[in-house]
């Protein structure tokens, strides 16, 4: 429907009949880049949030959201401005806070291991340059991964990179 109608902006739920919301905005980004996707969803749910953020949504508002407010945020993204409804930046302040509060509490060992672990080193060539079992290094990421809320090696590295760790 999209590709026929070229729109600017198009309104999307996360919870659709035929295909998740989420799925089809990274589809409608990666097809047309220049269409601006705005999440309008009752789902506050962070994961929904960041999940949006990552497939390229341009908005996020609660189907809540006063009309004067939705129209204003439109006009917004418009003129290519990202906006989120109050209570999900609110949501996404939180998080970056608690991130940033997580790193700064990382031991000095593990935040040597997330420095390596960035540059593409495996498990074993960092326990050998550090002098720890691969089984060490293993646990020290599981700890990383836990205390930065992460969910993987991948996103461990690209939060290291981001950091300027790398």
């Amino acid at each position: 429907m999209a590709r026929a109608l070229q729109p600017d902006i198009i309104l999307m739920d996360i919870n659709m009949p035929r295909m998740n919301g989420l799925e089809a905005t990274r589809l409608i980004r990666l097809e047309m880049p220049h269409v601006k996707v705005v999440m309008l969803t009752t789902s506050m749910e962070k994961e929904d949030v960041l999940e949006a953020l990552k497939v390229g949504a341009s908005g996020y508002f609660s189907k809540g959201m006063g009309a004067d407010e939705f129209m204003l945020r439109l006009e917004e993204i418009t003129r290519g401005e990202a906006e989120f409804s109050a209570e999900v930046a609110n949501q996404l302040l939180e998080m970056f806070i608690k991130k940033s509060t997580a790193m700064a509490e990382l031991p000095e060992r593990q935040v040597e291991i997330l420095r390596l672990v960035s540059q593409g080193l495996t498990y074993r060539a960092i326990g050998d340059r550090l002098y720890l079992t691969e089984r060490t290094v293993k646990y020290h990421m599981g700890e990383i991964l836990s205390r930065l809320h992460l969910k993987g090696r991948q996103e461990a590295e690209e939060y290291a990179r981001r950091r300027g760790l790398a």
